[in-house]
């Protein structure tokens, strides 16, 4: 008796699939990000830009960040500032430090912790001059954590319906 084997092929995946689906949903969520942090300096005149950025290895990430001249004072925003003196630069002991204040209670910032929104605020008009202040400090506005902490539990729940997804679309079967 003789036998014959017939090779069977085994079956092309096309595993690209799975890198595209889980790029997609990095590229959606930096996005989304993007869009709430944008929204913190809707009401500024001078706006940091947003970059996104995502990254595959060493694990799925997707970040934001405050680029630009002013990238600074978001970042001081967000994660906040200690109460603190403030002198004049100058070493003349006749120096003032000159800015408007109309007294406590004149200055409302634009944005206020835990809170992507940005208002009009209010800036106080009378120029005054000061030898010295101290300035009361800034509560941090939180706003990457408060991303943090919404994004990250829906983070790896989205990294695993791309993989699916991506499996799925790539020619693997669903078992049952």
């Amino acid at each position: 008796m003789s036998f014959s084997f017939r090779p069977i092929p085994p079956k092309q995946y096309n595993i690209a699939q799975v890198r595209l689906e889980i790029l997609s949903m990095l590229h959606k969520t930096a996005r989304k990000m993007r869009q709430l942090l944008e929204e913190t300096v809707a009401t500024w005149d001078d706006k940091p830009e947003f970059k996104e950025m995502i990254a595959m290895a060493p694990v799925p990430s997707a970040i934001v960040i405050a680029n630009g001249e002013v990238a600074f004072i978001w970042d001081m925003l967000n994660k906040g500032i200690k109460a603190h003196p403030i002198y004049p630069k100058s070493n003349d002991p006749n120096a003032r430090l000159s800015f408007p204040w109309d007294g406590p209670g004149s200055y409302i910032p634009k944005t206020s912790p835990n809170s992507f929104s940005s208002g009009a605020g209010a800036k106080p008009q009378t120029p005054q001059k000061f030898a010295h202040v101290n300035h009361p400090g800034v509560e941090a506005r939180n706003w990457t954590g408060k991303i943090a902490s919404e994004y990250a539990p829906k983070f790896w729940v989205d990294c695993a319906d791309a993989l699916i997804a991506g499996l799925l679309k790539a020619g693997f079967q669903k078992l049952k």
